[in-house]
């Protein structure tokens, strides 16, 4: 039972570059094409090892039924509710936008009752048409079956590396035969997930406890982590080399710590808002999109995705806190 009783301790600067990651995401899906911005889908691999560096106190470390219960009853608690929440409300919203008849029909999407129930199995990645108006799901889809994954065979530094060299090779063999075009279905994007977590994990393995005071270095630890972060962007191998950079960056900034209270305070903030972001802001965008007209002759197409940006932080920051105010104290799963 020790290990399910272990709490990990707070990352503030880690909350605040998870709020940050799902703000980048979201300039993502606004951006379309446009570059570098489009480069910025590899944040999901940092949400892939994030968790897996602040999980790995609660992960299991062995094989050991009672200990993957209580891990797994605790993930599906904190992903579970407010995916639920927001897949209900989007398809809802999108049904009755049907009977209204508001949408173009050329926009309309392939929505049945199948998608949905498969969107609240969380079977995204197996079932890409059931994220059509929450792709952001594909990703935590991967992040719940990598946690049972994980928590079966327990956290040891052989299985790690085992987890981790299966992954690469996979994701290796996907870009070697031309299919990693998209790495957000199917196999490829299970081992981006196993890879991301695996680097996660060994990274908080490799972390030292003492906090480090030396800012510059940091800062220019990130900004070395920054500018590979752009060549691997527009490598054909991205999908191998991010996770460990990825890692690197992590284990860097979990190495600093701030004193003052108010900056901490708005890190946890930054960390608490950040899912609820990471999900809503997709269906925002489809929404607006399928509402808004192709062309206006009004507004021209920058300041069009502007105010398509601050309804989209707006509505997606509204939501979020009330998922926060409905969902901070509902479990699916007691924890005894």
């Amino acid at each position: 039972m020790a290990d399910a009783k272990r709490i990990s301790p707070r990352f503030h600067l880690l909350d605040l570059s998870r709020g940050i990651a799902a703000f980048g995401i979201l300039i993502f899906h606004l951006s379309g094409t446009t570059k570098p911005l489009n480069s910025l889908y590899i944040l999901v691999d940092f949400f892939f090892v994030l968790s897996g560096f602040v999980l790995h106190e609660q992960t299991p470390k062995k094989t050991n039924f009672l200990v993957l219960k209580i891990f797994i009853k605790k993930r599906i608690n904190r992903l579970v509710p407010t995916a639920w929440f927001a897949i209900t409300i989007s398809y809802l919203t999108y049904s009755i936008f049907l009977l209204l008849d508001v949408i173009n029909p050329q926009k309309e999407l392939d929505i049945n009752l199948v998608t949905f129930l498969s969107a609240l199995l969380f079977l995204q990645f197996i079932v890409p048409s059931s994220a059509v108006l929450l792709i952001p799901m594909w990703s935590l889809s991967v992040e719940l079956f990598v946690n049972l994954i994980i928590g079966l065979l327990g956290v040891t530094r052989k299985n790690i590396i085992i987890m981790a060299s299966f992954a690469m090779l996979m994701l290796s063999a996907f870009v070697l035969s031309g299919s990693a075009i998209n790495g957000t279905s199917g196999w490829i994007a299970f081992s981006r997930g196993i890879f991301g977590f695996s680097c996660g994990l060994m990274a908080r393995i490799l972390f030292n406890k003492e906090i480090s005071s030396n800012r510059i270095q940091n800062a220019a630890s990130i900004i070395i982590v920054g500018a590979i972060f752009w060549l691997v962007a527009s490598s054909s191998f991205y999908l191998v080399l991010v996770a460990p950079s990825m890692a690197f960056l992590v284990y860097t900034i979990s190495s600093t710590e701030f004193e003052n209270r108010r900056f901490k305070a708005f890190c946890t903030q930054c960390g608490e808002f950040s899912y609820g972001i990471y999900l809503w802001h997709f269906p925002v965008i489809k929404f607006v999109d399928l509402l808004l007209p192709d062309s206006n002759p009004n507004l021209t197409h920058y300041w069009l995705k502007i105010l398509e940006l601050l309804i989209t932080v707006l509505v997606s920051l509204v939501l979020t806190k009330i998922g926060l105010i409905l969902f901070k104290k509902v479990e699916i799963f007691k924890i005894h």
